[in-house]
C-alpha cells in the first residue's frame, strides 16, 4: 500500500520516548496523522498527554525518538527541537491580552510574526497599511468561529467560551500544520462544551470541501480530552494513552505509556444529533484498552486504524487514501476490479439510471474475467495456491473492500454480484463473514 499523492503526513513520531529523571513517562510512541485529521487522544491522568503534546511542540524534546512536522506541499519535514511556527497549542487555561478586544488579541500573533518594533516606529505609513490587513485577517476567523459580534469586546467583557474561541483564533491565525488543544474545554459548563465542539465540525467540513477541490486541508487538530464521548464525536480517530499493557514480558518495570488503542471514529456532521448509543460500543472498548489496570494486554491488540483505512474504510478526510500498488498480489486482479467498481460508484452513472449503471458494471467486469481466468481461476486447483490465497483474503486490506463491494453490488447489479461471488466462490467464507466478529480485539 502508498499514501496517494494528494494526501500528506503532517505529523510524524518515530520511536519517541520521554522521562523526566528516572519517571518513565512515555515509552516508544509511533504515531502518524495525516493531514485534515481530527485526531482525539485519551488518557488517565498520568498517562503523558500533555507530555506528548509538549514534546510535539517542541518545548519538551523527547529523550528519545523523533518528532517531525511536514508543511504542505513539501516533501521532508521538520525535525521538532524547538517551538515553530508549524505548531500552535491552546491550553485550558489560555492567555489573553486584557486589555485587547478579541479583535486585537487574535492579530497580535501576525503582528509579531510580520513586524519589529523599529518597523512600526519609523515605517509608520507601512506599519498602518499591514495593520488593517491583519484586522480583517482576524475579523474573518473570528466571523468564522461564530465570534464576529464579540470582536471589539474586551476579554473580561465575553464569556468562558467565547475567550476560548477567541483563543483557539489566536492559534489558527498563525496557520499551523497542526494545532494542539491540550483539554481545552475542560472548564467549560456543558452547552458551552457543545457549542465549541460544534465549531471544531465546522473546520472539519471544511476539511473535507478542501480535499474534494484537491487543495491540502486547512486544520489539522490533535486533542486531547480526558471525556470519552467527546472524544468520539469530534474526532475521525481516537488514540488511547496507556501504561497498562504487557511491558512485564519485557521489563521489570513499567517503561512508561505507550499507544495502546488507535481506532476509526465514526465521522459526525454540525447538523447531526449526538447518537450515544453508537458511541457505547467504542467508548467500552477505550475503557478496557486505556483505562483498564486489570487488563494488561499485548500492546497492539487496539491498533487498528491503519488496518482500516489501508481496507479503504476511511470516510470523510480519510476516505480514499490509499491505493494498491502490488501487482504481484495473488488477488490484485480482484482489487483492481474493487478499485473501478469504487470510481463508478462515486461518478454521476451511480444516481443515474439503474440499468445503465448495471450495464456499466457488467461490461467492466466482463472486460476483467479474461484476466482473472488467466491469473486466478488456475489457481483453485491447486490446493497449496488456494491456501496462500486464504492467507491474502484474511488481510483487512482485501477483506474490508471485497464485502462492501458485494454488498453494493447486491443492491445495484446482483448478477455481477452473483458472478463475483462464484469467482470467489473458494474464499467466499472469508469475504462473507460476520464484521463484528473480526473487530472483535484480542483479549
Amino acid at each position: 500500500m502508498t499514501l496517494m499523492s494528494d494526501d500528506h503526513i503532517v505529523l510524524e513520531c518515530r520511536g519517541v520516548s520521554h522521562s523526566f529523571g528516572d519517571n518513565k513517562i512515555l515509552y516508544d510512541i509511533n504515531l502518524r496523522i495525516i493531514r485534515g485529521e481530527i485526531v482525539a487522544l485519551v488518557g488517565q491522568t498520568g498517562s503523558g498527554k500533555s507530555t506528548l503534546l509538549r514534546a510535539i511542540l517542541g518545548t519538551h524534546p523527547p529523550r528519545e525518538g523523533q518528532i517531525i512536522v511536514t508543511r504542505a506541499g513539501e516533501s521532508t519535514g521538520r525535525v521538532v527541537t524547538s517551538p515553530g511556527r508549524d505548531c500552535g497549542i491552546v491550553y485550558q487555561h489560555y492567555t489573553l491580552f486584557p486589555f485587547l478586544t478579541a479583535q486585537e488579541n487574535v492579530m497580535m500573533g501576525l503582528m509579531f510574526d510580520q513586524t519589529s518594533i523599529p518597523s512600526r516606529l519609523f515605517r509608520h505609513r507601512r506599519w498602518r497599511k499591514m495593520r488593517k490587513k491583519h484586522m480583517e485577517e482576524s475579523q474573518a476567523l473570528l466571523e468564522k468561529l461564530h465570534l464576529g459580534h464579540a470582536m471589539h469586546l474586551y476579554p473580561h467583557e465575553m464569556s468562558g467560551g467565547m475567550r476560548q474561541r477567541t483563543a483557539v483564533a489566536q492559534a489558527l491565525i498563525m496557520k499551523p500544520e497542526i494545532l494542539l488543544l491540550d483539554e481545552p474545554f475542560g472548564a467549560l459548563d456543558e452547552a458551552t462544551r457543545e457549542e465549541l465542539q460544534l465549531v471544531l465540525l465546522e473546520l472539519y467540513v471544511e476539511n473535507c470541501q478542501a480535499k474534494e477541490n484537491g487543495e491540502p486541508a486547512p486544520y489539522t487538530i490533535l486533542i486531547v480530552t480526558h471525556e470519552l464521548n467527546e472524544a468520539i464525536y469530534v474526532g475521525d480517530r481516537v488514540i488511547g494513552l496507556s501504561q497498562y499493557w504487557d511491558w512485564h514480558r519485557t521489563f521489570e518495570k513499567c517503561p512508561g505509556a505507550t499507544v495502546v488503542y488507535d481506532q476509526l471514529a465514526p465521522v459526525n456532521l454540525p447538523d447531526e444529533e449526538k447518537n450515544f448509543e453508537m458511541f457505547a460500543k467504542q467508548r467500552d472498548e477505550i475503557r478496557t484498552a486505556a483505562f483498564d489496570p486489570t487488563v494488561l494486554q499485548e500492546r497492539e491488540a487496539f491498533l487498528k486504524f491503519w488496518d482500516r483505512v489501508e481496507a479503504g474504510s476511511g470516510v470523510g478526510i480519510l476516505k480514499d487514501v490509499w491505493r494498491c500498488e502490488d501487482e504481484q498480489c495473488l488477488l490484485y486482479p480482484i482489487c483492481s476490479l474493487v478499485r473501478d467498481i469504487r470510481q463508478v460508484e462515486k461518478s454521476k452513472v451511480a444516481s443515474g439510471d439503474p440499468d445503465t449503471l448495471q450495464a456499466k458494471l457488467a461490461l467492466m467486469f466482463s472486460e476483467k474475467c479474461e484476466l482473472f481466468d488467466l491469473a486466478i481461476t488456475p489457481l483453485w486447483e491447486d490446493p497449496a495456491e488456494v491456501e496462500r490465497i486464504r492467507q491474502i483474503a484474511e488481510k483487512d486490506c482485501f477483506w474490508y473492500p471485497a464485502r462492501r463491494i458485494l454488498s453494493y453490488l447486491d443492491k445495484k447489479a446482483p448478477n455481477v454480484r452473483e458472478e463475483l461471488a462464484k469467482l470467489l466462490s473458494p474464499i467466499r467464507d472469508i469475504v462473507e463473514q460476520d464484521a463484528n466478529a473480526r473487530q472483535t480485539p484480542k483479549s
